[in-house]
């Protein structure tokens, strides 16, 4: 009773405040308000259709999609380049493409991109770099490179040698392969890479989870260090407790800010 008392009496002595002091309305609306987290998808479509191995001259397409959940209308710079990964490269770059768009809550817009590729290296990553949101994808291509001529028609865009970026990769494996479809009772498999191009020695903080209609489920959560050019390889297996629909398998590293995701949709 006392405490019911004491309740009633805090609660009519907040009110004048709340009514006419500037900030406590402001203040208890925050403490009372839960905040849905915000972020933005970025993702390539098709992913399984990217291409593995560089080829100088041949014509590459792809696309990727960007999409605003940031709970509020969000404009996004953004550069699509190929970065030489060989060694001896020093950081060669072929741009493709950059551009502005501006996106409202929940809004997405998919780009396609052409590029031919000019760099003779045997291993490249295709970026795309959002560059205000310090987000970014990219795939590889590792292999011998086929040497063909280019066409009469076609342009050679000159590369310009630029300084290397401080950053983590943090991207899926191909094998095993990501599941796109899942029956009941099925397992879900995958694996993940970290690698440190950080300059310097790195402790990272990572974890994995299932998000289905806003219902997140932990797969498995980890820290471990890295050297600099050091990378790990982590193979996460989960099998949901109960039929899965649509949902999303995301990995996050929670002290890099940087998280990765794969779509998965139920067979039946």
């Amino acid at each position: 009773m006392k405490k019911i008392i004491f309740i009633i009496l805090f609660v009519a002595g907040m009110y004048p405040a709340y009514k006419f002091i500037p900030g406590v309305k402001e203040a208890i609306i925050l403490a009372t308000t839960v905040k849905p987290e915000t972020f933005t998808e970025l993702y390539f479509e098709n992913h399984l259709q990217l291409p593995t191995t560089p080829t100088l001259y041949k014509t590459v397409n792809f696309a990727f999609t960007v999409h605003n959940l940031e709970y509020k209308d969000t404009t996004y710079q953004y550069e699509v380049y190929i970065e030489c990964q060989q060694k001896g490269c020093n950081g060669e770059k072929q741009m493709i493409d950059k551009g502005n768009i501006t996106l409202k809550q929940d809004e997405y817009k998919t780009i396609s991109e052409t590029y031919t590729l000019t760099l003779p290296t045997r291993k490249i990553q295709v970026i795309t770099n959002l560059i205000n949101k310090n987000q970014r994808i990219f795939f590889w291509e590792n292999g011998a490179n086929k040497e063909v001529q280019p066409e009469p028609t076609q342009v050679v865009v000159q590369s310009v040698p630029t300084q290397p970026k401080k950053v983590t990769e943090l991207y899926f494996n191909s094998s095993p392969p990501l599941p796109l479809r899942l029956a009941s009772n099925q397992t879900i498999n995958f694996a993940f890479t970290v690698h440190d191009l950080e300059k310097k020695d790195i402790a990272y903080s990572y974890e994995a989870y299932m998000e289905e209609d806003g219902k997140v489920i932990q797969i498995n959560n980890g820290q471990f260090s890295l050297k600099q050019n050091e990378y790990k390889v982590i193979t996460e297996s989960y099998t949901p407790a109960t039929p899965v629909g649509q949902a999303r398998i995301f990995v996050k590293l929670t002290n890099k800010k940087g998280y990765i995701y794969f779509k998965i949709n139920s067979t039946e």
